[in-house]
This record gives structure tokens, sequence and C-alpha cells, in this order.
């Protein structure tokens, strides 16, 4: 993948920095909290390759802002940058949500996750479901049409119901050597207490991409775990539409908002679960892959478990990641109580 923010010509760079600030300090009216201020520094660092001291603190206008982003610089991505810091602030504030609103008015764009902070600040959270399932339903299938859409959704809904020949193709992943991604899969998987697709209580096969990317990242399945990998998922998937992923375990691990379909799954909403710095670094990670794991032209799950899992990362662009087996959290710091909880509802 292209890392986009790098594209961004010096001033955007600063720009944007600046209205995250800015978002952050109220405007200048206050210090900013420990989290942001780490997580805007960390941007600057993994993102634009600047240093936490190009952090400009002073509030910068909505008109200074549009000035210094031509419509030739990723405008979208810098907003959706800006607007993680009220899902930072585990207190969502409206005026942290005015502020985001007015910079991407500015350049006359609306992303996605910029509707999403309206519909929390205003309570709709049956509206905010609906729609984040809607957008994430495709990239998950690994679809690119309706119709394929319509095929891997009712296939899901079999899998639901029960599928046994699914299942024991899973459990016999265990008989694959130690090191490949089948049976690291599978240890993944039993060591979690996790239900294979087929099994009752299993979120289907569609989660095995993201459980895979868990796996190849080293990220783990705990709250701060779960916000790391869907920071992987931010940058892997192009065009930013990857950052709702990250929106919905930064509602639930950092905001403390708990969402009816998630108490459905068993996830316990905390807050104050982000470490900055980790997920930063992983939306880079993200950046410098190769593949799209949710992509079934990029990556084939039942063609790739005999491989080596150092081979499938080199190919892929995860490098720097240690060992394969990723030893599961302790019961109560899972994420989920049977399963991952950050599949489309």
């Amino acid at each position: 993948m292209t890392n986009h923010y790098r594209e961004a010509t010096s001033e955007a760079k600063r720009a944007a920095l600046q209205a995250m600030a800015t978002v952050a300090t109220l405007n200048g009216t206050r210090e900013p909290k420990d989290t942001t201020r780490r997580m805007i520094e960390s941007a600057a660092v993994q993102l634009f390759d600047l240093k936490p001291e190009d952090v400009d603190y002073g509030p910068i206008s909505s008109e200074d802002f549009a000035a210094a982003v031509p419509s030739n610089d990723p405008q979208t991505l810098l907003i959706n940058l800006i607007s993680l810091v009220p899902f930072a602030d585990e207190d969502l504030k409206p005026e942290e949500v005015k502020l985001v609103d007015s910079y991407a008015a500015s350049l006359n764009v609306k992303p996605a996750i910029v509707t999403d902070l309206n519909r929390l600040e205003d309570d709709r959270y049956k509206l905010f479901v609906y729609d984040l399932v809607r957008r994430e339903t495709p990239i998950f299938l690994g679809t690119n049409n309706k119709w394929a859409e319509i095929h891997e959704a009712a296939r899901e809904l079999r899998f639901h119901f029960g599928d046994k020949t699914a299942t024991e193709r899973y459990e016999q992943l265990q008989e694959l050597p130690e090191g490949t991604l089948g049976n690291t899969f599978y240890r993944f998987y039993t060591d979690r207490g996790f239900a294979f697709p087929g099994q009752k209580d299993s979120l289907g096969e569609t989660i095995t991409r993201h459980d895979c990317l868990h796996i190849l990242s080293g990220c783990n399945t705990d709250a701060p775990g779960e916000i790391n990998v869907a920071g992987v998922e931010t940058g892997m998937v192009p065009g930013g539409q990857g950052s709702q992923m990250l929106v919905e375990v930064m509602v639930l691990f950092q905001d403390d908002i708990l969402l009816k379909p998630d108490k459905a799954e068993g996830v316990t909403a905390q807050s104050d679960e982000m470490d900055p710095e980790s997920m930063m670094m992983n939306i880079r990670k993200g950046l410098n892959m190769t593949k799209d794991l949710f992509k079934r032209e990029d990556f084939d799950f039942w063609g790739s478990v005999h491989r080596d899992l150092e081979d499938l990362r080199q190919e892929v662009g995860l490098q720097q990641v240690d060992g394969y087996v990723i030893p599961p959290p302790p019961p109560q710091e899972t994420a989920a109580a049977m399963q991952d909880g950050d599949a489309p509802s």
C-alpha cells in the first residue's frame, strides 16, 4: 500500500497536526489530555515522519487550515485523522465535534467518520450501528459487488445455524506443522476458547481474515490489541475506509460506549484502553502492507494454511513481528467473552 499521509505537503501535514491539537485543546481553552497529546505527537512521527516538537498547539482557524491543504492533498485522510481526536478523549465533547465539522466543511469533504461523530454526539446509536455495519460488511466479506455480497452473506448465515463439515475442516488444522498459518490459527482459537466456524456461537468464516491479521501483525485480543489491529486495518484498507474499524473499537474500548449488538456478543465496554504510540505504529504498519487481507484476490486463507508464517508476513508486507504464537490475555482482559467482538453484527 502507499502511505498517502507522506504525500501531503509539509504545510498540510503541519496544519493537520495543528488542527488535531486545536480539537484537543478545545480551541486553546484547555491543556490537551495526555492520551490525545501522545496520539497527536505519535501521528507526527509515524504518519508524517516529523518530530513531536513539530506539533503547534496554538489554535488554527478552519480558514487557515483550508488554505494550507490544497485539493491535491489527501484531504479525506487528513480529516479522518483529525476526527480521531474526539474518539481518543474518553469523554467525547460536542465542542470537539463542532471543531471537526468546521475543518471538514472548510475543505468541502465529509467522510463517514465525521458522520459517525455527529451521530454519537446526538446519541443516535442505532443509526450509528446500522450505518457502520452497512459500510463494514462488504469490506469484511471481501466482495466487490452486491450479488457477491448477498451470496457471501447467505453462506455466513449457514455457518450460524451449524455446519459440522466446516468445523471439522478447521479442527484438522492442528495436524499441520508448527509455524504454519493453519497450526497457529488452530492454537490461536483453542487457546482463547473461540468457536470455529460451523460451531454454535461462532461468528462465521468472515472473521477468519480479521483473526489472521491478529496473528500476522502480532496484535493480541485484549482491548488494546483490538484497537491496535484496527489500526493495522485502518492503514491496510485503501481510501481511508478502514478507519471505521478503528472507530468501532475506540467507541467500545476507549469511550466506554456499549452498543446493543456488542452486548449480544458478550463484549464489555471499557475506557482509556488505547495506547497511542502502539495504535499509530500499527496504522503505519498497515500502510506499509503490500496486500489487503480482506480482498480475496490478495489473500486466500485455505490456500495459505500450509505456508510458513514468516514467509507470509514478508509477502504481505508485515515485518518486524516476532514469534508465531500470541499468548492469550487473561480471561478478564479478553475483548469478548466468546469470540472476537469487532465483526459486523
